[in-house]
Parts: C-alpha cells; structure tokens; sequence
C-alpha cells in the first residue's frame, strides 16, 4: 500500500468527515475520498495497527481494491483540518456539540463580533433592535454587486434616563500597590507589664496569636492543678503533724488545738488508707482479695490513690502508691517475680501477680493516659528495684536493732 501518495481528489480538497459506524456505534474521522456513496464508505479494517491506520487517514491514502466497504452515517463533513475533525469526534463520542466551523466557513478569516451592552447603556428593547445585521440589497444594474452582509456601526450608546442612587461613582483614582504597601501598618505587639525578673509563662513575647494564648491558657491550667495538689499534700501534712503532736502531748482536749474540717472526698480517702501502709504479708493477701471480691473498694481505692500520689512523671508516681500500699518490713517477703536466692532460705510472694500490683498500674494510667510500653518497663523495674533495697534497708536495720 503506498500510504504516501493521495488521491486525486484528496489532494484538491485535503478534507475529512467525522463518520458514525453502524455496527459499532463508534465515531471515528475518515478522508472525503474513501466515501463511496452516502452511508457508505471504503476502510482498511484488515489494518489492526492504531498509529498506522491513523497515518493513513492523516494522509489521505487512496482507497485498494482490498478494502472493505462499511455501512456508516455521516455526522459531518468538510473538515480542512484533520484535527479539528477529530477534536469534533470526540465530542460527538460524548453526546456534545460540535465546536468546529461550518461547512462553509472560510477558515482564517476575521469573524468579528457584535458588540454587547450592559443594562445601563441600553434602556429600551428599540434599541436592540437597531443593532441587528441587515442584509445588502441588489445593486440598480440588477447584479449582485456584493454578497457580503454590511454590518451597520451601532449608534452611541444613550445613558439612562433616571439617576440610579445605588451607584455612585467617585472621581478618586484607585491605590496603586505602592501606596498600599507604604501606608501599610503592621499590627502593635503589647508588651509584658509585669517586670522582667518575675519567672511567668508570657503571652507576649510573640506575636499574640489564638494559639498563643491557647498554650498560656493550658501553662496556668497546669500550674493550677500544681498549686490544688500541693494544697492537698500540704492539709494532710499538717493534719498528721496535729496527731503528733497531740499523742506526744497527751492531750485530749481537742479544743485547744486548731482542728481543720475535712470534705467528704478527703474524710472517705482518710478512711480507705487509715490501715497502711501494710505490713504483714496476710494483710497484704486480705487486702488483694477484698479488691478481688469488691469492686466498688477496688474502684473507692484506685480514687483514693489518685488523691493522694506524686503526679510529677509516671515512675514518681507508681514509686509513691507502692509506699502508701507496703511497709518496709513487708518487702524484705516480696520480689517481683517471687524468685529467691540460694543463700535465702525465707520463700518470696511474686509482686506483680498480686491485685495490688495491678491497682498501681491502673492508678499510674488514670494519671498518665498516653502511657507507652517504654514506660510500662520503666515503671515495672523501679517497683523491682524498690522492693529489693527497701527490704535490704530493712533487714539492715533489723540487724543493728
């Protein structure tokens, strides 16, 4: 097939039509010379290469005797432009109208366009009616002189008869951005009023922002739960230096000393942990069972705890609840895992598999919600290393008795 040479009168026209196939349904562009009659035309459907038949149709390559003759209908014809035929098929393929010139249009040409005019210039509908192309008339001869429409000059525009209010226009030209960027003031920063020695978090040392203040809102929230523990742990201190000193005194007038009234969620804290710390290893065993069988002691000691631990860090915090739970004489019957050594010959009770254990774990969570297996571990080898000095401490202790 020799794909370069055109027929002849392909090369006059070098046109395209956009052609709908019957069996398919499919849109496809085609050379005017491979029409043979209306709804049919001759196609290389043998050809099962995109890229060649493609260059075949670009090119006009005339029709062999070979090809099959494809019933189609014709969409439309007379393309100049193999790309703009195929810009029209895809647009067909997608139930669009064609965006392509018509068929008698002389591509190239200037089209001008009529000119359109805002409610404000045109009042009446007369008006229009002016602007509308009229087509040329015959010549005196009797020949067509010019076929060409005369496209009229549209008369000037008139203005409104009634003032519209609504619009006001000023005389005042518009800011360039030079001057907008000169008289530009950027926004105060307020400084501090307190003095620079006193240690605050401050607001103002950037830009006062919603998310700086939202951080100095939470830098006070923290420091005033400080300040409410502190408080807590400062009353019960002086409560019990009060019992001291009344049992060193042996006084029992509780008038002549300064008695300070307890809420109720203190006195019912008070309550729970008036028999600890614990020091003997059945107590300790009652104790893991009353929890096991009583949920709501379970749940009043886990409230209780929270009251009354160090909230600084997670580790701090399980280190003060195994303090208030066990007595240094106790731990010298405990470890971790409940192994012994050789050289010991007194049998060890595993720690982390009493209900105690599991109450300072859920206790440390309560406080630390975002608590990490990393911390898990940390917390698990300080109880270990607690229990194992603190029973060494105190059988020491026992020994210089």
């Amino acid at each position: 097939m020799n794909n370069g040479i055109m027929s002849p009168g392909c090369q006059k026209s070098n046109m395209w039509s956009v052609i709908k196939k019957r069996d398919d349904l499919e849109y496809d562009v085609v050379p005017n010379s491979w029409l043979c009659l209306e709804k049919k035309c001759y196609f290389p459907s043998h050809i099962n290469n995109l890229a060649q038949l493609k260059r075949m149709v670009r090119k006009c390559a005339p029709v062999e005797s070979s090809w099959e003759v494809m019933e189609i209908e014709i969409k439309k014809r007379d393309y100049e432009s193999y790309e703009r035929a195929m810009g029209d098929a895809i647009r067909f393929s997608k139930s669009k109208k064609s965006i392509s010139s018509s068929e008698n249009e002389a591509i190239g040409k200037r089209n001008p366009k009529k000119p359109i005019y805002s409610d404000e210039d045109v009042t009446d509908d007369d008006d229009i009616s002016e602007i509308v192309d009229k087509p040329s008339t015959e010549s005196e001869d009797g020949d067509m002189a010019n076929t060409t429409p005369k496209v009229p000059i549209p008369p000037a525009p008139t203005l409104p008869s009634k003032k519209d209010n609504s619009v006001q226009k000023t005389d005042k030209p518009p800011l360039s951005k030079t001057h907008i960027i000169d008289n530009f003031v950027p926004p105060r920063i307020e400084k501090c009023a307190l003095a620079k020695g006193k240690n605050h978090h401050c607001a103002c040392e950037q830009p006062i922002t919603m998310q700086s203040l939202a951080h100095s809102l939470c830098a006070i929230s923290r420091q005033v739960e400080r300040l409410t523990s502190q408080n807590k742990n400062a009353n019960l201190e002086t409560l019990s230096q009060i019992s001291e000193l009344k049992s060193l005194n042996g006084e029992k007038n509780d008038n002549k000393l300064p008695v300070l009234q307890d809420s109720d969620e203190e006195a019912e804290t008070n309550k729970l942990l008036e028999n600890m710390p614990l020091k003997e290893i059945q107590s300790l065993k009652d104790f893991d069972l009353k929890m096991k069988s009583d949920k709501n002691y379970y749940h009043a000691m886990i409230s209780a705890l929270q009251v009354r631990a160090n909230t600084k860090s997670s580790v701090k915090t399980a280190r003060s609840i195994i303090g208030l739970l066990i007595h240094p004489q106790l731990c010298s019957k405990l470890s971790w895992k409940g192994v012994q050594r050789k050289d010991h010959t007194d049998k060890k009770t595993s720690f982390k598999d009493l209900q105690t254990c599991h109450l300072i774990f859920r206790v440390t969570r309560n406080l630390f919600p975002n608590l990490k297996s990393d911390d898990v571990a940390k917390i698990e080898t300080s109880l270990s290393n607690w229990l194992a000095q603190t029973g060494c401490a105190a059988k020491s202790k026992d020994l210089e008795i």
